[in-house]
């Protein structure tokens, strides 16, 4: 028999979210967000990834800070199996489509 294999960094967030999901997930800009509520946005944002793109990304760059939005685009990113590509806001435009 085959050894299963090893849970995927959202599989882990998925199953912790659906444990507890009123329980703080993130702390940010002086908030806080428990589970469910970043699983739900780092849902929307996988589904508008997948509108935009018409199919599952092998990547998805994200041009963001520490916010809300940027640790649910890595849980999006991971949602979809993307690697998720960290760019940096402050690097010139140049810089950032390069990174890409």
């Amino acid at each position: 028999m085959a050894a299963a294999a090893p849970a995927t960094l959202h599989e882990l967030f998925a199953r912790s979210a659906a444990r507890h999901p009123d329980r703080t997930a993130l702390e940010v800009d002086g908030r806080t967000f428990d589970y469910a509520e970043l699983d739900r946005v780092s849902d929307r944002l996988a589904g508008r990834i997948l509108r935009r793109t018409g199919h599952r990304p092998a990547r998805v760059g994200l041009l963001a800070a520490r916010s809300l939005t940027a640790y649910a685009g890595y849980l999006a990113a991971l949602r979809l199996g993307a690697a998720a590509v960290p760019i940096n806001p402050a690097h010139p435009p140049a810089r950032q489509l390069a990174v890409v």
